[in-house]
């Protein structure tokens, strides 16, 4: 079997791509090929898509390709063919890969699902060009200029997704909402494991603790500076003591809007935090220990 099934496989999970089927005709299609007594979670359709998600394997890959509106996004196919969205639109121009269905979002966004068979024949016959390398030729030294710079970056890019994910939980968009989070938490993560080595190292100096008020919670911040740049990072509500230099509150969420400018791309900024931490950014997610339900998500207000 080819690993392409499998790339396939990882993908259509990470991205939620069974969320494109109607949960009536999933889980007809469970119970006549797989489980007579499979049955859709009253409460959650979430939930139903996982549990519908064992059952899809290299060797059913096929079989779920049966059904209306299985297939992949034009984004997925970068990812599983491992090429350029340029590679991606002649190949779909030339047919070679063909459109299965337009599915609409909400009044302004559309999803073009594409073929899987298509796909991997693509993979199977088609000499295709590598795609061209999403980092710089030499990668940055981790000096604290670079490493301040490179957190800035992804704690930007973690309040974009923070606002991404209020925004599709408000619609609806079960899948875009989940994957909004789990992009926030996993820079979250990256930031916080960076901004631990440097505390201990002495390269980030501390300045002092705020408390920041939302609509429905209150949290506590310890702020650091280091070359120019202010960072926090969550702290207990026992450290809100004059000794530790109580600053002005926050009022509301933080700005996902860049307003320094700096040298640093983003994809070179994750590679320098992880080198340095020796945190890999995607590994918190698999690791939460709970079942996540969009429509149920008790820490959709946050985050600093």
């Amino acid at each position: 079997m080819s690993k392409i099934e499998e790339k396939i496989i990882e993908v259509v999970k990470e991205k939620y791509r069974l969320m494109n089927i109607e949960i009536d005709k999933l889980c007809k299609f469970i119970n006549d090929h797989f489980n007579p007594s499979f049955e859709a979670n009253q409460r959650s359709d979430y939930k139903t898509i996982m549990g519908a998600a064992e059952y899809l394997t290299p060797d059913t890959l096929m079989d779920f390709c049966q059904l209306d509106n299985f297939g992949l996004a034009k984004g997925d196919l970068e990812t599983v063919l491992g090429i350029s969205k340029s590679t991606v639109n002649k190949l779909i121009k030339e047919k070679k890969i063909h459109l299965l269905v337009k599915i609409s979002l909400d009044r302004k966004k559309e999803v073009h699902i594409y073929s899987i068979p298509d796909v991997i024949k693509v993979h199977e016959e088609e000499t295709l060009p590598a795609k061209k390398s999403i980092y710089s030729d030499i990668p940055l030294e981790p000096t604290d200029e670079n490493i301040a710079q490179a957190l800035y970056v992804i704690n930007k890019s973690a309040k974009v997704s923070r606002d991404t994910k209020q925004k599709e939980y408000n619609n609806r968009n079960h899948s875009l909402c989940k994957g909004a989070k789990t992009r926030m938490q996993n820079h979250y993560d990256l930031k916080e494991a960076v901004m631990k080595k440097l505390i201990d190292e002495n390269r980030m100096k501390y300045i002092g603790i705020c408390k920041q008020k939302n609509k429905h919670s209150e949290h506590y911040l310890a702020m650091y500076r280091m070359c120019g740049f202010v960072f926090h990072l969550p702290a207990d509500k026992s450290m809100y003591t004059e000794e530790n230099n109580i600053l002005s509150d926050i009022n509301g969420l933080i700005s996902s809007e860049k307003t320094i400018k700096v040298n640093v791309k983003y994809h070179d900024a994750i590679r320098l935090l992880e080198q340095y931490s020796g945190h890999t950014y995607k590994q918190c997610d698999s690791d939460n220990g709970y079942e996540y339900d969009p429509l149920d998500d008790d820490f959709y207000y946050c985050c600093y």
